[in-house]
């Protein structure tokens, strides 16, 4: 489900998952919070707009800095795997009542997740194996 409308678009998958709750839906959200509003509606995989090409020109810039092909590639993929992990552990701490900055369970996960991030895009640029903590559960919530 793809709509410019965001509010319609989570009044849609709200419809659609109190009639069908076996229906899979799959949703495009145009940002981070819309994101959090889909999930809270019922979607089942959400993608984000501008996420893919954001991924893609990141790994532009660090070819261009100097990183190998490979280098950038192997970077992007662990980006992208832990900000799918990060989006799965932060979506239900989101509280669409409350200033992002104001949430301090959301903000204590998020500087933790951020910790990781750190820690895995070093060991993506020393060449260490990659951290697949989070991916199993990922893979379980994608169904």
């Amino acid at each position: 489900m793809a709509i410019d409308d965001k509010e319609a678009a989570e009044r849609l998958i709200h419809y659609a998952r109190s009639e069908r709750p076996d229906l899979h839906i799959v949703a495009r959200a145009h940002d981070r919070v819309h994101v959090y509003r889909l999930f809270r509606a019922g979607a089942n995989d959400i993608v984000r707009e501008m996420f893919d090409s954001s991924l893609r020109a990141g790994r532009y810039v660090l070819e261009n800095v100097g990183l190998s092909e490979y280098e950038a590639h192997e970077a992007e993929k662990a980006f992208y795997k832990h900000d799918r992990h990060a989006m799965r552990q932060l979506a239900p701490l989101w509280d669409p009542d409350k200033p992002v900055y104001e949430n301090e369970a959301y903000v204590a996960r998020a500087k933790e997740l951020e910790q990781e991030l750190e820690s895995t895009m070093l060991s993506t640029r020393t060449g260490e194996a990659l951290d697949d903590e989070g991916a199993a559960e990922d893979k379980e919530a994608e169904g």
